[in-house]
């Protein structure tokens, strides 16, 4: 990945995770976790449970979604909800540190830090690239 990448202008997340909040230095910083960058993409698996009504949760999401969609070395995010209080996503990342930088993002920014959220987890892990290409996903 190239420096001009990771000098992007400030991501600013909009409620409902805690009003605006620069995220910019986040994704400029080193990540303490990082794999080689031939290790290919990287899955994140995040689950939650939300208080809100599941038209509000779905309104808020919809809202994010611009935001999130412009986070660095995002690939896709798919958004599920339960309709009972549960959610989760599944995000394809290009880089193991990117990915990480988004979970250290969403700890202090996000969900994670916003009491309307609870039991948040989230979950990295190495993309098997042949079997999913394989099984038709887009990888």
């Amino acid at each position: 990945m190239t420096r001009s990448a990771l000098q992007r202008p400030a991501y600013l997340i909009p409620p409902p995770f805690g009003g605006l909040a620069p995220l910019g230095r986040l994704f400029s910083r080193k990540s303490p976790v990082s794999k080689p960058q031939d290790a290919g993409h990287v899955m994140l698996h995040m689950q939650l449970r939300y208080t809100q009504s599941p038209a509000e949760f779905r309104a808020e999401m919809t809202t994010v979604a611009q935001t999130v969609s412009d986070v660095p070395g995002l690939i896709w995010k798919l958004w599920a909800e339960t309709g009972t209080g549960q959610a989760a996503a599944t995000c394809l990342f290009t880089t193991r540190d990117l990915a990480r930088r988004y979970v250290d993002a969403m700890r202090v920014h996000g969900p994670a830090g916003d009491p309307r959220y609870l039991d948040v987890s989230f979950r990295l892990m190495d993309v098997i690239g042949d079997a999913s290409r394989t099984t038709r996903a887009v990888v």
